[in-house]
């Protein structure tokens, strides 16, 4: 029995040792509509690469030039017993544009390439 109990504390032990690490997250592919209206929300998929099954999606870090909107992907990772095997998931990103024109919405692909897609707003 107390080889049992000290098992169970040990798994304890490494739960309670967990710790959040946040990491940038590439897009591998994003579909959603190349048309909209001002002050329509339009909606994309965002497929994205994560080290392991443990990788979710914390947020998009954006930053915008006139009609350009650059977007990075935040990953989190809560736990530390994940095999190291890439993965891709995916999450919505929402774009409402608030005048016409045409946009250049572009997904952080790598440090230096990006997924990117046009929209041309009425």
């Amino acid at each position: 029995m107390a080889f049992f109990a000290i098992g169970a504390a040990s798994c304890s032990d490494d739960d309670s040792n967990t710790s959040t690490v946040l990491k940038e997250a590439f897009a591998t592919e994003v579909t959603g509509p190349e048309t909209g209206d001002v002050n329509q929300e339009l909606t994309y998929t965002v497929k994205y690469a994560v080290d392991n099954e443990c990788g979710l999606f914390n947020r998009y870090v954006e930053t915008t030039s006139g009609t350009t909107k650059t977007i990075g992907i935040q990953a989190k990772y809560e736990a530390n017993n994940c095999e190291a095997a890439a993965v891709i998931k995916d999450t919505i990103y929402k774009f409402k544009p608030t005048a016409a024109g045409t946009y250049s919405l572009k997904f952080k692909k790598s440090a230096t390439e990006f997924v990117t897609k046009s929209v041309a707003v009425d």
